[in-house]
């Protein structure tokens, strides 16, 4: 319990009924509603996710697609957004079109807007700095670079996401495990055909090691529109 005497779960109640109030015709209500809502999840780290019903979660399930920035693959923002997809219980495939290369997230609504968002930033972030750290180097040493990074930024959210779940009622775990039986489910009917196949890194230390070093100062807390946040995985 919280210091007004409130449980978890009465929070999550008050907050679907704040977000069922948001929907109100009269403007000045449904605008004070939403300001409540955000104002509980942020105080009490609670996602909208977390206040989903089961079959609320299988209705909610979208797939949402992201083209590459390049025509040919980059290895290491698949990696990023597959590690991102794990921490916020969404499934990523990676598949190829004649316009490029794309990413397909499926999950809830909520959570692949979440992964989408934090793609977009880290990549290109991840890109910028591997440009500005490796002028002169070739793409071997870059890619190297690049994928020490994202591997330093996934292990930083992996700590987040398990910091996440540590506060989770009961209810709310079991509402994650519904969530990603869902997200496989989805995964299947979309690619029916899906196969797995490894990704190969260059073996060069040094960049590696520089990468890692360019990932731990990445900020985690920027928004892709440079927007602040609080950190935390929402």
């Amino acid at each position: 319990e919280n210091e007004n005497g409130f449980n978890r779960e009465q929070i999550m109640l008050k907050i679907q009924k704040l977000m069922a109030l948001a929907t109100s015709p009269f403007e000045a209500e449904a605008t004070a509603s939403l300001e409540k809502c955000a104002e509980l999840m942020e105080k009490y780290s609670i996602t909208l996710g977390d206040c989903q019903t089961e079959e609320e979660v299988k209705i909610n399930m979208i797939r949402l697609d992201l083209k590459g920035r390049t025509m040919r693959a980059v290895m290491w923002e698949a990696i990023l957004a597959h590690g991102l997809g794990e921490c916020f219980d969404v499934e990523t495939v990676r598949y190829i079109k004649r316009d490029g290369w794309h990413l397909a997230f499926m999950g809830t609504k909520s959570d692949v807007d979440m992964v989408i968002y934090f793609t977009k930033y880290f990549r290109r972030s991840v890109g910028r700095i591997t440009d500005l750290e490796n002028q002169g180097r070739g793409r071997s040493i870059r890619n190297t670079f690049a994928h020490g990074m994202v591997n330093r930024i996934l292990q930083r959210m992996r700590v987040m996401y398990q910091k996440r779940q540590e506060i989770k009622t009961s209810d709310s775990l079991a509402l994650v495990t519904v969530k990603k039986i869902e997200s496989e489910k989805l995964k299947r009917e979309q690619f029916p055909k899906l196969r797995s196949a490894a990704v190969r890194v260059a073996n060069n230390p040094s960049a590696w090691r520089r990468g890692t070093a360019a990932g731990d100062k990445v900020s985690i807390i920027t928004g892709v529109n440079g927007k602040k946040a609080n950190g935390s995985l929402r």
